[in-house]
């Protein structure tokens, strides 16, 4: 974690404004799931007097990154920049056990390939609810054992779909709109890409 991040997490004076505004604390009411227990956990790393193990890490990975925070904070701390700074040192020091780096590797590599994404999408049709699968798969994500994963409704025809480059208007033409193509909807929604 870098200095600028450490001397960020002083900015915080725990005054408590974040708490409303953050929803895993409002769905947990655990003060280590809410922005100023965070920033609390992460500055104790820092100064030597917790080290960072499974609970440290899974109440920095509860945090679903919303921001929501940074508007509700008097103080102006830049938790956002704390957060991706931590999380950072968490991957890089190997925090993590190592079927869930891998299967996070996974996640992400597939993420930024559709074809490989529209392969997983096809196989996970085959695997159902039945076979617990997702469960397999989240439980090996989050290293969290009995979660249960509703498999989505997939469409019948899977396969990635490109907008073309410059799509001319239909009727006069009066702005220019840029539309981002995303991983999941040019393989599950692609003809509400194209309609947009």
């Amino acid at each position: 974690m870098s200095t600028s991040s450490a001397e960020k997490t002083l900015r915080c004076i725990r005054c408590g404004f974040c708490l409303d505004a953050c929803p895993t604390f409002r769905l947990t009411g655990n003060e280590a799931n809410s922005p100023r227990g965070r920033i609390y956990l992460m500055r104790s790393v820092l100064e030597g007097t917790l080290q960072i193990d499974p609970g440290v890490v899974s109440h920095i990975d509860s945090c679903l990154g919303c921001r929501a925070c940074e508007t509700a904070c008097p103080s102006g701390v830049e938790y956002a920049n704390i957060l991706e700074d931590f999380r950072s040192r968490i991957e890089s020091e190997g925090h993590r056990p190592g079927i869930q780096r891998f299967a996070r590797k996974q996640l992400l590599d597939m993420l930024t390939q559709p074809k490989r994404m529209a392969l997983a999408l096809k196989l996970g049709r085959f695997a159902g609810p039945k076979d617990n699968l997702p469960s397999l798969v989240a439980e090996a994500l989050t290293g969290k054992k009995g979660l249960k994963v509703p498999v989505p409704a997939t469409p019948k025809k899977i396969e990635v779909g490109q907008l073309d480059e410059v799509a001319e208007a239909i009727g006069e033409r009066k702005h220019t709109v840029v539309v981002l193509q995303g991983c999941v909807m040019r393989l599950m929604f692609h003809p509400t890409n194209l309609a947009t």
